[in-house]
């Protein structure tokens, strides 16, 4: 992980809502591969674009995969500040909160967070 890459603002907030919906797109990915297997097997909606489908579930496979690989290379105080900070629901704790829990200051739950952004954004090839 570089320290000298900065992402943009708005790529930031794209990969943190990523990053946030991705359980999400796990499951969309499952329901659109099954609503295709049904579809060409004559049970399923008749109506399914299965090219603009499959992009779509492309797209989220990608952005899954990069997350997967991001977050399996991270420490384990890495990974709960990623269990803690986006796949808690509902998000009750302000990033002070979440440095209490897990006993870190603030600056450095801000650095490895921003850390933890810019590397997926560079997996996903937003560089």
């Amino acid at each position: 992980m570089s320290a000298s890459i900065r992402v943009r603002k708005g790529t930031f907030k794209h990969v943190e809502d990523d990053l946030k919906s991705y359980h999400d797109y796990r499951r969309e990915i499952i329901r659109l591969k099954n609503a295709i297997l049904f579809n060409e097997n004559g049970v399923g909606e008749l109506n399914i674009d299965t090219g603009k489908t499959q992009k779509r579930i492309k797209h989220m496979e990608n952005i899954v995969n990069a997350i997967d690989d991001v977050y399996n290379s991270l420490p384990k105080e890495k990974q709960r500040l990623v269990l803690v900070a986006y796949w808690t629901k509902p998000q009750t704790m302000t990033w002070e909160g979440i440095a209490l829990n897990l006993h870190c200051g603030a600056r450095t739950v801000y650095r490895w967070r921003d850390e933890i952004i810019e590397t997926i954004a560079d997996a996903m090839g937003w560089f």
